[in-house]
């Protein structure tokens, strides 16, 4: 069976046909750094391709070293192997996850069953099966989590409110000369006259309801996406096994593709079915007389042919600049499609679907330090610096957490726990959040705010109004001049986050207020004089003289960017010589 696996792969990584490009004979999608996200589509598949690098080193690197730690912590006679005693010490998936997410401490002690370790039934726990029991769990280097479940989106009564604000002729469509003077909203709608419109301005300080003609829009929460481990509604995470087990899911995922957009029900799919762009099609076709792809063929998609890679550089201090940037040498079928939002998110735009993925780009998000509490109680227990603390004296309710973890931390299993070995389970522990990342998937809807609000501030600026027409335009799908409100792409958000935590993205809810961003970019005084935190500097923010502010506005937009004012401060410095 593993030689007839690896011939089908071999023959996947074959080029499709004498004359064809070359492509890679080894799976690029093993690699250490890579991270596979397929997204179900309405009429495609999209196979996004993550090069994840955390602190300079791809990302899988920090979970296998913490998992072998992990097995070598319960593998107590060293033999490379556990057995049914040694398993005692190796938490359940369910403990694990808590673990990850409270800062490596849960407080109890729930095995993993040996019968679900042992795979092959040969009485022996590898550390293959070990990684396999926590895999199939949805625990691995990267998780995929539904905010959703969290952070319910408000359905779409922001996006009613504003389609109905801006057009402005009635006729269910927004052309481009209703956007050419969108911004006027602000001059009747800025109640607390900052020069932008947050949803509670918008929405007239409705949160429950919006009228529209004859129609009653509701807000409603959206159902929870599946749990499926791996799984979060339409997108689904690629597990990183070994040979030949991934090879195995990579076929099980071209299956699902075809039960998924095969229409005919004929087990292959024609390229009206499957919607991949002509030469994306052929190259994967590799018997052309047919014109279909099968199983085999849609490995090689899934293997060598992804639609769209990204790199993610997260920095543990969050420094990283740009962490979020189009993979250097990529031949992604998708990327002309690609925006860049903000520093640290790109967009994907389709013609039914918008897909922005964004880093976090922070430390470990919601973590806790729990080692000095258990010290603590430990120098509590031990009164008489004995240097161990015994079983029997964690009897009071007050050492119940101290309790719930003896067991763990008793490495040589002789009822006592020594200072040596609970600074080593500590130590263990601590490490348990830095060797995951979260990868949250929020569904916002078919959101009109959001594709309108460029810098993510839940306010729309004088300029963002301005500017409308050019981010909508590509959505004039049939080129009529307007966009409809079905023309509007569903909208998800991808969030990769250091940690076991989600990323706590929430939709600018309708009817709430938006505290004002402090500016962070352009020079001191723009900063200063930037007073709503849009990013310009209008003639009542500035602080100058109409002259001096007709001589920094360059393009005479009525408004100082970020980009006049670094011009500006350089022409400065370099009169002066400064540095």
């Amino acid at each position: 069976m593993k030689r007839l696996m690896l011939a089908v792969l071999a023959a996947a990584l074959l080029p499709a046909a004498a004359g064809a490009a070359p492509v890679p004979r080894v799976d690029p999608s093993a690699a250490p750094d890579v991270q596979d996200i397929i997204f179900y589509g309405k009429t495609r598949p999209v196979l996004i391709r993550l090069h994840i690098f955390v602190d300079g080193k791809p990302f899988s690197e920090a979970w296998d070293s913490h998992i072998k730690k992990r097995f070598d912590y319960a593998d107590r006679d060293r033999n490379g192997y556990l057995d049914r005693d040694e398993v005692k010490m190796v938490p359940s998936a369910q403990v694990f996850q808590q673990m990850l997410q409270n800062g490596g401490i849960f407080y109890g002690n729930a095995p993993a069953r040996f019968e679900e370790l042992d795979t092959d039934g040969d009485g022996k726990v590898t550390l293959a099966e070990l990684k396999e029991y926590y895999q199939k769990l949805n625990l691995s280097a990267v998780r995929l989590l539904n905010t959703n479940q969290f952070y319910p989106n408000q359905g779409n009564a922001l996006t009613e409110t504003l389609f109905r604000l801006l057009d402005t002729n009635k006729d269910g469509k927004l052309s481009k000369e209703e956007l050419a003077v969108a911004d006027r909203l602000v001059a009747r709608l800025d109640a607390n006259d900052d020069e932008t419109l947050d949803t509670a301005e918008l929405m007239g300080g409705q949160n429950v309801a919006v009228r529209q003609g004859r129609r009653q829009v509701v807000q409603q929460p959206v159902p929870a996406m599946p749990g499926t481990p791996g799984q979060a509604g339409p997108f689904v995470l690629v597990a990183k096994e070994k040979e030949p087990n991934q090879l195995n899911q990579r076929l099980n995922l071209a299956k699902e593709i075809i039960t998924r957009y095969d229409k005919d029900k004929s087990g292959k799919l024609t390229r009206d079915e499957i919607g991949l762009e002509p030469e994306l099609f052929d190259l994967l076709d590799r018997n052309p007389k047919d014109r279909v792809l099968d199983a085999v063929e849609l490995l090689r998609y899934i293997v060598v042919a992804p639609d769209v890679e990204l790199t993610f550089r997260i920095d543990s201090k969050g420094m990283a600049k740009e962490p979020v940037t189009v993979t250097a040498g990529s031949k992604a079928n998708l990327a002309r499609s690609l925006r860049r939002t903000t520093p640290d998110a790109m967009t994907l735009g389709m013609q039914t679907s918008r897909i922005e993925l964004r880093s976090a780009n922070f430390g470990n998000y919601g973590r806790q330090r729990n080692e000095p509490y258990f010290k603590q109680l430990f120098r509590t227990v031990d009164r008489q610096n004995k240097g161990f603390v015994e079983l029997k004296k964690l009897q009071d309710p007050q050492l119940q957490y101290l309790r719930g973890i003896f067991e763990l931390a008793d490495h040589d299993g002789d009822g006592k726990v020594t200072l040596k070995e609970f600074d080593s389970y500590l130590n263990l522990q601590a490490e348990a959040p830095n060797c995951v990342l979260t990868l949250s998937v929020a569904e916002l809807g078919q959101g009109l705010f959001e594709i309108l609000d460029t810098n993510s501030d839940g306010r729309l600026s004088v300029r963002e109004l301005r500017t409308a027409w050019k981010r909508l335009s590509e959505y004039d799908h049939n080129k009529d001049g307007a966009v409809s409100e079905s023309e509007i792409p569903h909208q998800f958000q991808l969030t990769l986050t250091p940690g076991a935590n989600p990323y706590p993205y929430v939709r600018p809810i309708p009817g709430q207020t938006q505290p004002v961003r402090v500016a962070t970019a352009g020079p001191l005084w723009f900063r200063k004089m930037d007073r709503n935190g849009d990013g310009d500097v209008s003639p009542r923010e500035f602080l100058g003289t109409p002259e001096k502010f007709k001589l920094l506005d360059e393009d005479g937009d009525g408004y100082i960017s970020i980009e006049e004012a670094e011009k500006a401060d350089a022409r400065l410095r370099k009169a002066k010589k400064l540095p």
